[in-house]
């Protein structure tokens, strides 16, 4: 018996043809920072640890704060005061009585403890370090009572809600890529597929591989 060749056919149409190639890139999280203390103070606790996703305000670390408690504590003493005595000396210059230098030095006394109770105010909100967005605590560094201060990084915190794909693509495609076009973009490893746009494209050609 002779075998017959199957054969299947369509009809022709005009339609857009897509051409595709793969290439792999590098994830790079646009949100990577270390944080650090804003001024030298003991570590007293670590809130959160390696691999935590926290939530934007989340508190990461506490400082030692009770100098800073002290120095409010002494300074909202000595503004009590000063406030009783520019009132008192408003009250003698609403009546005429008392010198003008005397409520100017009361003014001047008033006001400086403000700023100065303004300031420590400050420096005790920079004791509770905070999560300054939505994002995953990747390492921690120091441990609990080592000395913390704006040249030693605490904390790489890295957020996955923002990141870019960079590619270097094959020289002879350079007249073939625009910014806007479409890609698919694929994680093998998470089952992950999705449709995004080539937000920018480059055109320096590295020398050592041909890619731009």
């Amino acid at each position: 018996v002779q075998s017959v060749a199957l054969v299947t056919y369509d009809d022709l149409s005009i339609g857009k043809f897509e051409h595709f190639f793969e290439v792999q890139g590098i994830v790079e999280a646009k949100n990577n920072v270390m944080i650090v203390a804003e001024m030298p103070a003991l570590i007293e606790k670590i809130h959160v640890t390696e691999g935590q996703y926290v939530k934007k305000g989340t508190l990461l670390v506490s400082l030692d704060n009770q100098t800073i408690l002290n120095q409010i504590d002494e300074l909202n003493t000595k503004l009590k005061l000063a406030t009783f005595v520019f009132e008192k000396q408003s009250n003698l210059r609403a009546e005429n009585i008392g010198s003008e230098l005397d409520y100017e030095t009361a003014l001047n006394n008033k006001e400086s403890l403000e700023s100065a109770l303004a300031t420590a105010q400050s420096q005790l909100d920079k004791t509770r370090i905070t999560a300054p967005y939505d994002g995953i605590v990747d390492d921690i560094f120091p441990r609990e009572g080592e000395l913390a201060g704006p040249q030693s990084p605490m904390i790489r915190f890295v957020s996955l809600g923002n990141v870019t794909i960079n590619v270097d693509i094959p020289e002879s495609y350079l007249t073939q890529i625009k910014k806007g076009d479409e890609v698919e973009v694929s994680f093998p490893n998470l089952g992950i597929t999705h449709r995004s746009i080539i937000e920018q494209r480059g055109s320096f050609i590295q020398p050592l591989n041909r890619t731009f």
